[in-house]
C-alpha cells in the first residue's frame, strides 16, 4: 500500500466519521422538530412571559423550525447514503474479497460527493432561516434580531438547541463534501495513471517495430513471429551447426592410423573422410519445427 493510497483511505475515514456526526445531529434535530410539532403550541400557551411579544417571538420561531422539517429529511437521507457509499468504498479498498472495479467505485464516490453537497445546501438553507433568532441578551439589541427567553421553561431550553445544531451539521456536511470531492478526484487521476502505465507495459506483437529485430527481417516484423531470417544469419547458423556436428563426431569415434574416424558402437556408421554421426540424422532444415499456434502471424499482411 503506497503513501498516496493510505492518504486517500485516511481522508475517506475522516469524511465517514464527520458524516456520521452530521447524521446523528440531523436525526436529533428531527426529534426536536417532532417534539415542537406535538407540544410547542401548548408549551407557549401555558407559559408565562413578561410581554406578549416574547410569546409571539417563540411562535414565529416554531413556525420557521417546522418549515425546515423537509430540509432536515433530505439532509438525513443524503447523509445516510453517503455513509453507506463511503463504507462500501473503504471495504473494497481494505478487503481483497470485496474488491470492486474502479468503474464501480469512482461513480459511487461521485454520487456520495453529490449527496453530501446536497445535504450541505439544505442544511445551510435551514441554518440561514434561523439566523434572526438569538438566545443571548447581549445580541437582543442588534437590528433584525429576535430575542427568545429560555429562563422560564426547561422545554424551551430544549427547543433552543435547534440553531446550534443546524450550524454544526452545516459545517460538518460542508467539510465532508470537500473531503469526498478531493478523494473522488484523486481516485479518478490514480485510475487514469494506472490505465496508462498498464498500456505502456503491455507486450504487443507490434512492439518490434521499434527496431528490435534480433537478427530477423520480415515484411511485417513482430516480436513473436519473425517471418524469415536474414541471409547473413542463415550462413552463421549453418557454420555453427557444422562445427557442432564435427565436434560430436570427434568425441564419439576413434581415429584410425590413416586419419579416418571409425564408430565402433551399433547405430552409428564409420566414414573414411573424418565425418561421422548417428544413423538417421536428418538435415536441420528437414526437422519439423514445433511451436504453438500464433493467430496473428496467419493474418493477411497489408501491402
Amino acid at each position: 500500500m503506497g503513501a498516496g493510497h493510505a492518504a486517500l483511505i485516511s481522508l475517506r475515514v475522516l469524511a465517514l466519521v464527520v458524516m456520521m456526526g452530521v447524521v446523528a445531529l440531523t436525526a436529533w434535530s428531527k426529534i426536536i422538530i417532532i417534539d415542537i410539532e406535538r407540544r410547542g403550541a401548548s408549551v407557549v400557551d401555558t407559559m408565562i412571559f413578561n410581554t406578549e411579544a416574547d410569546r409571539e417571538a417563540w411562535r414565529s420561531f416554531f413556525s420557521v423550525v417546522l418549515n425546515n422539517g423537509f430540509k432536515i429529511w433530505i439532509a438525513l437521507a443524503c447523509g445516510s447514503f453517503t455513509i453507506l457509499a463511503t463504507l462500501t468504498v473503504l471495504l473494497s479498498n481494505l478487503i481483497a474479497k470485496l474488491h470492486l472495479r474502479p468503474l464501480i467505485t469512482i461513480p459511487l464516490q461521485a454520487l456520495s460527493t453529490l449527496a453530501t453537497t446536497t445535504a450541505f445546501a439544505f442544511t445551510l438553507s435551514a441554518t440561514l432561516s434561523l439566523t434572526n433568532f438569538t438566545f443571548s441578551a447581549s445580541y437582543a439589541s442588534a437590528p433584525g434580531m429576535t430575542f427568545l427567553d429560555t429562563s422560564t421553561s426547561r422545554d424551551l431550553k430544549t427547543f433552543s438547541a435547534m440553531p446550534p445544531f443546524s450550524q454544526t451539521y452545516t459545517i460538518g456536511s460542508g467539510s465532508a463534501a470537500l473531503l469526498l470531492g478531493i478523494t473522488t478526484v484523486a481516485s479518478l487521476i490514480q485510475s487514469c495513471c494506472a490505465g496508462r502505465s498498464g498500456k505502456a507495459c503491455s507486450f504487443e506483437p507490434t512492439a518490434s517495430r521499434l527496431g528490435m529485430s534480433h537478427g530477423y527481417q520480415a515484411d511485417e516484423p513482430t516480436m513473436f513471429d519473425p517471418a524469415k531470417p536474414e541471409p547473413a544469419a542463415v550462413m552463421m547458423m549453418d557454420e555453427e551447426k557444422g562445427s557442432l556436428l564435427g565436434g560430436a563426431a570427434d568425441m564419439g569415434g576413434r581415429r584410425s592410423p590413416d586419419g579416418s574416424v571409425r564408430m565402433g558402437m551399433g547405430g552409428q556408421q564409420e566414414l573414411s573422410d573424418g565425418i561421422s554421426g548417428p544413423l538417421g540424422l536428418k538435415k536441420p532444415e528437414d526437422v519439423v519445427l514445433m511451436r504453438p499456434a500464433r493467430p496473428w502471424s496467419e493474418m493477411p499482411k497489408p501491402r
